[in-house]
């Protein structure tokens, strides 16, 4: 656990000088609870907008909610599977998937392959 959150915080440092919607929600992301993201909702508050100015924000950047969230897991599942050596289980359960089947689709989404392969 204390090695996932070193890369969190590696990103998170990475991510401070960059002042874009996209990049202050994916601070935030970064910043919760393993497997527990905040939904949008709670990110406009935190961020202090109304839901409607967040999602027009993302969308301004030519991202969403959605978009950042999954940056954001396919990073962490990467870099939980390769340089941590965590389980296809642990991995999903840290990303906050209820399911593996349906991280194992989202993961073979992002990189083509299953991620068993890795």
């Amino acid at each position: 656990m204390s090695e996932a959150l070193s890369i969190c915080q590696r990103d998170l440092e990475r991510l401070e000088s960059n002042h874009s919607i996209a990049a202050r929600l994916e601070r935030l992301l970064l910043k919760s609870k393993q497997g527990e993201f905040p939904n949008q909702h709670v990110c406009a508050q935190t961020l202090n907008m109304t839901p409607r100015t967040f999602h027009r924000r993302l969308r301004e950047n030519g991202t969403s909610y959605r978009d950042v969230l999954n940056k954001v897991r396919c990073r962490l599942a990467h870099e939980y599977l390769k340089m941590m050596h965590l389980g296809v289980k642990e991995t999903a359960y840290l990303l906050g998937y209820g399911d593996i089947a349906n991280f194992r689709r989202a993961f073979t989404r992002w990189y083509g392959f299953p991620p068993s392969k890795l």
